[in-house]
Order: structure tokens, then sequence, then C-alpha cells
């Protein structure tokens, strides 16, 4: 029978640390980093335009028609404590006036940025998997719901802005925009101009889903920061692992676009943690063990349920009669009596510290039975458990 369960116990079995975790493109030499993989016409500037050590990611030339990406597809990390996002970019000699622009951009990294339109939608908008982007938008089509991001609304155009746009899965909805000092680009340029480095963060909303947001850009690597968006709401959940790409767009105008020492920083993917126990450990053959399923949520916030979580018992061992369903988890658990699983609803919250699902079950034949949630089961929005969890009761005469 189905069963909502509440309660204001803690049980943690055990608690996954959450280190920081570092995305490091430095674009520097003849060869990509380590996990980066190129696109289109993205291409290294060492050892041909820059010496060896030295060299850019080129992701468009002064080309028309032109785009070009790099995503980060060597591993995974999560926002759960918020990201940091920095990076120095160049965008130059295209003459005037320049186009399109650059974006930045936070992706789910079980989704590959399929579709991402050029042009106007800088390579993000319509790309599948795109969660965040921070764009340099030259031209300002990718404010304009009028071109590649429609759907997402936005005050029109609005050239040589910073613009930041949201998930592919909410239509790309336009989130906030603001003129950059200086023009964005240098379409005029004979040579790389100053680079510009840029640094966003997000940080976890005390209330709500989502982050608050704030970006500072300065010239060159030295000097101060000025604030172009300060605390600005971004209303999404993460997906449970992101990773990180960028893009160049050119459409009728064009520029060269280039970026380098592109860094981000966040926790380790090491997501919410289901173990198990059954209690006694040793029964007799029709008698009856509590099965207790404990999940704990590392971090500084509840994990919940993105999908269904179910255990299926293994052969031979079923849910006994009466189920003694108990548990202090907030959510809605199903495990009929007789029957060989235990099933929790999506939705259901995993407190900071744990909780845990209880049912009795038995065995008919003597034996060791062995329960286990196997990696990758437990699909919350703070990630997936990365490790198995089981536990084996023993029934013998």
């Amino acid at each position: 029978m189905p069963r909502w369960l509440a309660g204001g116990a803690c049980l943690a079995l055990s608690c996954a640390a959450w280190g920081q975790f570092q995305v490091h493109g430095r674009f520097s030499a003849s060869t990509p980093d380590v996990g980066w993989s190129l696109a289109g016409t993205a291409a290294l500037t060492a050892p041909a335009a820059d010496a060896e050590g030295a060299g850019w990611l080129r992701l468009t030339g002064n080309a028309t028609g032109a785009q070009g990406n790099a995503r980060h597809t060597g591993a995974s990390f999560s926002a759960q404590n918020g990201v940091t996002l920095a990076f120095s970019y160049a965008s130059w000699g295209g003459g005037a006036p320049g186009a399109d622009g650059i974006t930045v951009y936070l992706y789910d990294a079980a989704q590959n940025m399929a579709g991402a339109l050029p042009g106007g939608g800088l390579g993000y908008c319509k790309g599948a998997g795109g969660y965040l982007a921070l764009a340099l938008d030259e031209y300002g089509n990718f404010s304009s719901p009028a071109d590649n991001c429609s759907g997402g609304g936005g005050p029109g155009g609005a050239p040589q802005a910073l613009v930041l746009r949201g998930p592919v899965a909410a239509g790309n909805p336009f989130i906030a925009h603001a003129a950059m000092p200086g023009n964005v680009d240098q379409p005029t340029a004979a040579a790389r101009p100053v680079p510009r480095q840029v640094v966003m963060t997000l940080s976890p909303k005390a209330a709500g889903v989502g982050y608050t947001i704030n970006v500072d850009v300065r010239d060159g690597s030295a000097g101060s920061f000025r604030r172009l968006l300060s605390n600005t709401d971004f209303p999404y959940a993460a997906p449970a692992a992101l990773s990180v790409g960028v893009a160049g767009s050119t459409g009728a105008a064009k520029n060269v676009h280039e970026v380098r020492d592109l860094m981000v920083t966040g926790n380790a993917a090491n997501p919410p943690v289901v173990n198990q126990i059954f209690t006694p450990p040793v029964i007799a053959p029709g008698a009856t063990s509590t099965l207790e399923l404990h999940f704990n949520s590392p971090g500084p916030r509840r994990a919940v349920l993105s999908a269904p979580f179910t255990q299926a018992l293994p052969a031979g061992l079923v849910v006994a009669t009466p189920s003694g369903l108990g548990g202090d988890c907030l959510g809605t658990v199903n495990a009929a009596p007789g029957g060989s699983t235990v099933s929790i609803e999506a939705g259901m919250n995993i407190r900071n510290g744990g909780c845990a699902v209880s049912v009795k079950v038995r065995a008919a034949a003597a034996g060791t039975y062995t329960s286990t949630a196997a990696v990758g089961s437990l699909q919350t929005d703070l990630g997936r458990n990365t490790e198995a969890g089981s536990a084996s009761l023993v029934v013998k005469r």
C-alpha cells in the first residue's frame, strides 16, 4: 500500500564529502586541454598565430557565417553549493559593425547541445541540454525574441551588451542584460586588443529554487572589476551533472572571437547516497526482518528525487504481511504485501543529514539474499548515487 512518510528524526548512515571541482581550459598550447572537444570553426592559435604556450581558442576567424564551439566532455560537476566561472576573451577585427558574439555556457552533461543555433543564437539557443548562457553580444540579437532565441522573450535588439539566458527546457528565457562599458568588441582593431576578464558567480538562493548571479568585468588581468549584474534572480534548478562550453558565431557581419583561461570551480559530482541494512541480519525461514533504505544528502540543502526510485528485492525475498511500512522521508512510498519492490515517487525530499524508509520482508527458503541499489538508481536534483548501496540477509534453519 502507498504510504506518505514524514517525521522529525535525522538518520545519517554515511555522508560523502563534497570537494571542490575545477575545469580549466587554458587553450594556450597547440593541442586541446584534456577533456575538451572542439567543433565547427574552433581552432587553437598556437603555434601558427601565437607562440606555443601563449595561444588562444579562436572560435571564429574574420569570416561571415562561421560558428565554432568547444565543450568540456571529460567530466561533470554539481552546482549544489554554487559555481564560479571565469574567462578572458578578445573580440576584434571584423570591421564596424562587428558580429555576432560569444557565449560561455553551462549545460546538462548528459546531453550534447545538438541543435544550438548560430548567428543571433550565439551557438547556445535551442541547444540540447543548455542550462545557462552568459553572452557577449555585439550585434544585439541575443536579447531579441524575434531572432534565433525566439520563444524565450527579451526586450528586443540590444547591441554591445552582456546578456544572460536560461534553460532550453524553459524556452531559453531572457534573464537580464547590461551595457558593456567601452563596447563588447573592437571591430576596427588590426591586432588582438587587450583582453577582458569576466567572472560570473552562481550562489544558491536562501529560499526557493535556483541561484542569484553576479557578473564582474575588468580590462586585462589586473585592475578593478566592474559589477555589471548584481544579485540577478535565476529561478531554475540545475541539472544533476553540469559541464561547460563556449561558442562563437558570425552572420552577415563578422569578428574574430577568442577565449582563453576558461575556469569553472564547482562541487565534485558526489551526489546523494543510498545505503541499506537488515535488522536482524539473520532470520529463520518464514520469519521477518526489517529492510531499511537510508538516503543521505551531502551539502547544505536537501535533495529532491527527480525520478522514481525502485528497490527490487532479490528473488525469493518479498514484502511481509503486514508490510510495516515506515520511516521519516518526506514522500510517497509503495510496498505491496507479497510484492518484490519498494518504490518511492518522484518529489521525495531527502533532508540534509538523511532520512530512511523501512519495510518488513520475509523469505521462505534458506539462503543469502542481497539487496542492491545500483549506481545511478537514485536520481535527484543534486545528482545520482555514484556508489552502490547493498546489504545481505541470511535465512537459515
